[in-house]
């Protein structure tokens, strides 16, 4: 099974917060109306979308929190979601 969750339904908060996983921001990508962070998790590289007023930099540890209703699951063999 592969999980998947678009960019924006990730939200940072601070390292350490209860219901959160830590990551590390590698790459910090101005997009004008927003900014794209690419960072480490646990050895897995994700994306994360946040607001362009949001200031981070590359090598900042910080918490990660996934809108639970915006994971989706995938069969790794034929790509199609699942579904409950």
């Amino acid at each position: 099974v592969m999980v998947g969750i678009r960019a924006e339904n990730i939200y940072l908060e601070d390292r350490g917060t209860p219901g959160t996983l830590d990551a590390t921001v590698e790459v910090v990508e101005p997009l004008g109306h927003a900014t794209l962070l690419t960072m480490d998790l646990g050895g897995q590289t994700i994306k994360v979308q946040v607001a362009s007023t949001v200031r981070v930099s590359s090598g900042e540890k910080v918490g990660l929190r996934f809108d639970q209703a915006a994971i989706r699951f995938f069969d790794t063999e034929t790509q199609l979601g699942l579904t409950a």
